[in-house]
């Protein structure tokens, strides 16, 4: 007999562990045999442990040693893929191949885990906490190979109903990694998605540095999902959020720089640096933390030109030159290129030029915005060396298990033409191309068609409201934005316009729609390429509908698959499109054509 056990035979032949004849067959702590003296409760107790650490699944093995006085406490025995049953030494193992078999039989576990807890007598609830520890320990080990599997296996777990239950603590390693965000989820804005969805790209575990946007922006919980299971530790500075007061971007500089000298005194110690703009600050905090910390890889990303606005001209303060923090910034980066000239040493060009001298990885988000933005750039030398640093990478896509995540319930008539814009609307953005070109169809052709327009600005009332900290005047201003941008006069019936939704409910609700509507910005002639790329296409891109875009000739946009492609500031041009999409959605709704 082994100490601290029943008697019990180890092996014997069997499809099914649950099968009642194998029960005398299975060891069993003698703490649970005599809290449980019956052989019929003893055997319930040992189905319904076998059924958590089975999964319900055929190959699955554990190893539990809870107790290290005695030699041996537990050793489960359940089936093989050989369909016998046996004692497997190696704990909990999955197969590391499919991240979506596995998902589903950890979540599985979580579903058996809690139910075994709930009114069981305490001995077994310790060895159904024990099966956790070793699935955990399993997982996590499976975890830390194939870097796709991992991030294929943190997405479902992420999306799962099960999330909140996770100790995602298990699965991440000691963060190696620190990310400066200055605007970071859970605020809701373009910028904090697509930096969740970069370090869900990283896949490994980062601390993060933010500043605080409460009572600035709205909170999108969404957002976060994305990146939860790769953060470490996060801090929120708890200051006044700017997008160009150099006071502020030296207070979060300084309380960055102690927030970071606070966890490497408890020992953290990173070997890689991100950080991204458009909000600059995220790259002079980086600056100071590289300059102190030369050894450590840097990866500057740059989401559009910061120092040139959207015609093309140079934009942002001048900064004062004797300010000692910023001296020390900018030192280095004179010595070896040269001095600054004065229009470039503004908050938006030191911004740009510090990552440049540094950054061992210079991230754009397509090439015309990378070749734009070298185009200024005062010394060839430092163009030479950001040529030799730089990457292209798109807006990261997420795959589709993100857009199955949240179900919404939005209802459109599937018998007329659905499009639907999501975004924001400013003066080199709008929808007035499609809105003139209704107007330009006929009462009964137009009638077909239906705009679904989100925005973050619409009337109060329902679902929408107006944000903390905008003034009435404010709030009514950026309405009335938003109403301009769409054009809708005229033809209101045609138009809904519905309050932005958290990001993953966005997703999830693209698929309600025939098209979903994306612009390039206009750009300036100043501009010799247009230099953006908008961030929603790369959302678009994973979503079952298929996307309009307006174009500008030669854009980054104009190259991506969209199906439909008309020229932005052509209503004729759209118009003659509309006509052929309302005949052709007829058709299929007639059934003369299939989708």
């Amino acid at each position: 007999m082994v100490a601290g056990f029943a008697d019990a035979v180890v092996t014997a032949g069997a499809d099914d562990i649950s099968d009642p004849a194998l029960l005398d067959h299975v060891l069993w702590p003698q703490e649970i045999l005599d809290e449980v003296p019956s052989l019929a409760d003893q055997r319930t107790e040992v189905r319904r442990l076998s059924q958590i650490i089975t999964l319900s699944d055929r190959g699955l093995r554990v190893d539990l040693r809870p107790s290290p006085d005695v030699d041996v406490s537990v050793e489960s025995v359940f089936p093989t893929p050989a369909t016998s049953v046996s004692v497997h030494p190696a704990g909990v193992h999955f197969a590391g191949h499919s991240a979506a078999d596995d998902a589903r039989r950890y979540l599985q576990f979580l579903d058996e885990w809690a139910t075994i807890r709930n009114g069981r007598p305490p001995a077994v609830v310790r060895l159904a906490n024990l099966v956790a520890e070793d699935v955990y320990r399993g997982l996590a080990e499976a975890a830390s190979g194939n870097m796709e599997y991992r991030r294929d296996l943190m997405d479902r777990l992420a999306v799962s109903g099960r999330a909140a239950d996770i100790r995602w603590d298990r699965f991440r390693t000691g963060a190696s990694g620190l990310a400066i965000l200055y605007n970071f989820a859970p605020f809701a804005d373009t910028g904090s998605t697509v930096a969740s969805k970069r370090l869900r790209d990283f896949a490994r575990t980062m601390d993060v540095i933010s500043c605080s946007w409460v009572n600035h922006k709205k909170v999108d919980p969404t957002v976060g999902i994305i990146s939860r299971p790769y953060i470490g530790r996060q801090s929120y500075l708890d200051l006044r959020p700017s997008w160009a007061s150099w006071e502020a971007y030296e207070e979060f500089c300084r309380e960055g720089m102690d927030q970071i000298a606070s966890w490497k005194a408890e020992g953290q110690n990173y070997d890689f640096l991100y950080s991204r703009a458009n909000w600059a600050s995220s790259h002079y905090l980086a600056t100071a933390y590289k300059q102190q910390n030369p050894d450590i890889e840097w990866v500057a990303e740059f989401s559009d030109p910061l120092s040139l606005d959207v015609e093309g001209n140079r934009r942002g303060d001048a900064l004062d030159r004797n300010n000692a923090f910023l001296a020390d910034l900018v030192a280095p980066v004179e010595a070896e290129y040269g001095r600054i000239p004065d229009d470039h040493f503004t908050i938006f060009g030191l911004a740009e030029i510090l990552p440049y001298a540094l950054a061992e990885t210079v991230l754009f988000t397509n090439e015309h915005q990378m070749a734009s933005m070298l185009e200024h750039v005062y010394s060839p030398a430092l163009v030479e060396r950001v040529r030799r640093h730089a990457e292209v990478s798109n807006h990261p896509t997420l795959p589709p298990v993100y857009y199955s995540a949240r179900t919404v319930d939005y209802k459109v008539d599937p018998t007329k033409l659905n499009l639907a814009y999501f975004g924001e609307f400013y003066a080199t953005r709008g929808i007035t191309d499609l809105t003139v070109a209704l107007k330009m169809l006929s009462p009964e052709m137009r009638d077909h068609v239906h705009l679904h327009v989100f925005t973050n600005f619409v009337p109060e009332g329902g679902l929408a409201s107006k944000p903390a900290g905008f003034s009435q005047k404010s709030f009514k201003a950026l309405v009335k934005r938003a109403q301009d941008g769409v054009g809708a006069h005229g033809i209101e019936h045609l138009v809904t316009f519905n309050a932005s939704l958290p990001f993953l409910e966005f997703l999830g609700v693209t698929a309600a729609f025939d098209y979903l509507i994306v612009n390039d910005a206009h750009s300036g002639p100043d501009h010799q390429v247009n230099p953006f790329l908008p961030s929603k296409w790369s959302d678009y891109a994973g979503s079952e509908a298929a996307a309009w875009a307006l174009v500008e000739d030669g854009s980054i946009l104009s190259g991506k698959p969209a199906r439909v492609k008309t020229p932005v500031g052509d209503p004729n041009a759209a118009r003659e499109m509309l006509w052929k999409l309302i005949e052709d959605k007829k058709n299929r709704v007639e059934g003369r054509i299939d989708d």
